[in-house]
């Protein structure tokens, strides 16, 4: 069972107390997907309705999930008593100012059986309250955004301690040197590093070696990372499938082609915001990709392709189901496909051309 809390309309004590005992009379003791949400969390109307409810779920054990957006109207009674709950293996606080270290600690403590954990822009929590993460045995999924109070002790204390199969950080401006202990995670599948703007080269260098099972990595925003950094990720990191590259303006064009002849399980490649403008060659690497799925470059000056060029392309890449291309302003769309006839034996079903000129029947 889930319990979402939100802003919207009020549910009454009553009310919410019927929908309990309905799920709990059906699905006693069980795992429930269906999603109860409480939009309006208005619990000062009724300042015992969340303590009570917190009651009945550890009477139970069937709150599997916790969801917060909005802590605005719990009373200190109400956030007390979500340190009381021991069955979560998810739980999500989404902007709950009022949401303490104390609260934070109480609730950890408490939920040993974690499997998910995100947290974001909780601005009463500092690391006081973040190191207990690291005491979390069976967590699995981290993610943390827009806290400035996560540094570098905490996260390698969490790297070391946790057995993480994805990790996902997002403006976590206090992060210098951690990641080289990425390497403890063995298990590693997704990584996501966003404007995390202080990582330095090294600490990933270091972190990804030994990270073979990567499937999925995006690294965004991250101003210092030049081709080295990516060749050392390519190199240790041979089974990612889904790669994001946005807003590293060091890189250069070269390395690219390093990226597709190393990785062969590439089905997905998104590219963003560099200072290089794609070239009139930068697509032929790209179809020796074998399982290419997705191409998206949106995001990079390309009025240097052609027509002629991009059909080619798109004619050598059977397995290809979307492709993304940008700033294609002198062209129109018909240009591209004057014979359509010609993709039907191809996968293609998504074909985008931003800014482009669209003339009457294309």
């Amino acid at each position: 069972m889930w319990l979402k809390i939100s802003k919207g309309t009020t549910l009454l004590y009553k009310k919410a107390m019927e929908v309990v005992e309905r799920i709990l009379k059906k699905n006693s003791g069980v795992f429930v997907t269906e999603k109860w949400e409480e939009k309006g969390s208005r619990f000062k109307d009724n300042e015992n309705i969340f303590v009570d409810l917190m009651k009945i779920f550890e009477e139970k054990k069937v709150l599997k999930g916790l969801v917060f957006h909005d802590s605005s109207r719990l009373t200190e009674a109400g956030l007390s008593s979500l340190g009381t709950v021991s069955n979560l293996s998810k739980l999500k606080l989404g902007l709950p100012y009022n949401i303490t270290d104390q609260h934070l600690i109480a609730i950890l403590e408490k939920s040993q059986l974690l499997i998910e954990l995100i947290i974001e822009k909780c601005q009463m929590i500092t690391a006081t309250s973040l190191i207990k993460i690291s005491k979390l045995k069976n967590l699995r999924k981290l993610e943390i955004n827009e806290m400035p109070t996560l540094n570098d002790t905490v996260l390698e204390a969490i790297l070391k301690n946790c057995p993480l199969e994805e990790l996902r950080l997002c403006y976590c401006s206090e992060l210098e040197n951690s990641l080289r202990s990425l390497n403890k995670c063995k298990h590693l599948t997704i990584l996501c590093v966003d404007s995390c703007f202080h990582i330095t080269e090294k600490s990933l260098e270091q972190g990804v070696q030994g990270l073979s099972e990567l499937q999925e990595l995006q690294l965004a925003g991250l101003e210092k990372f030049g081709d080295n950094v990516i060749r050392s990720i390519v190199e240790n990191c041979k089974k990612i499938k889904s790669f994001r590259l946005h807003g590293l303006p060091l890189l250069t064009i070269d390395v690219f082609p390093y990226i597709v002849d190393n990785l062969k399980f590439l089905t997905s490649l998104s590219l963003g915001q560099f200072s290089f403008q794609l070239s009139s060659d930068f697509l032929k690497p790209f179809t020796r990709l074998p399982f290419i799925e997705n191409l998206d470059l949106t995001g990079v000056q390309s009025k240097l392709l052609n027509p002629e060029i991009v059909v080619s392309f798109l004619l050598s890449c059977p397995t290809l189901k979307s492709f993304k291309v940008g700033d294609l302003n002198n062209f129109s769309v018909n240009e591209y496909l004057k014979d359509k006839g010609q993709f039907k034996a191809t996968n293609l079903e998504c074909l985008y051309f931003k800014n482009a000129k669209v003339k009457d029947g294309d």
